[in-house]
């Protein structure tokens, strides 16, 4: 996947973003993600701590099923969003 496909970036900007408490612009880079982050864990977990403006919401996230490797540390494809 190629930028600006790749929501790789999207998330590590969020995630700077977040940590140094600039909620609101996190916000808009977070609007601004690709259609294929909407099938990531990372993407209803980035949602729940925006809408808290709390790093540790979401952490408990729960996906059933999913496309990928177990070892990929919880960034994985949910199956039932994959098609």
């Amino acid at each position: 996947m190629q930028w600006p496909e790749d929501p790789a970036g999207f998330f590590n900007a969020m995630d700077v973003l977040m940590r140094m408490e600039r909620w609101e612009e996190a916000g808009r880079v977070f609007e601004l993600l690709p259609e294929c982050a909407l099938k990531l864990k990372f993407y209803e977990e980035r949602k729940q701590q925006l809408q808290a403006r709390d790093l540790s919401a979401g952490e408990n996230v729960k996906i059933n099923e999913f496309y990928g490797q177990p070892d990929l540390g919880g960034m994985l494809i949910e199956a039932s969003n994959y098609n």
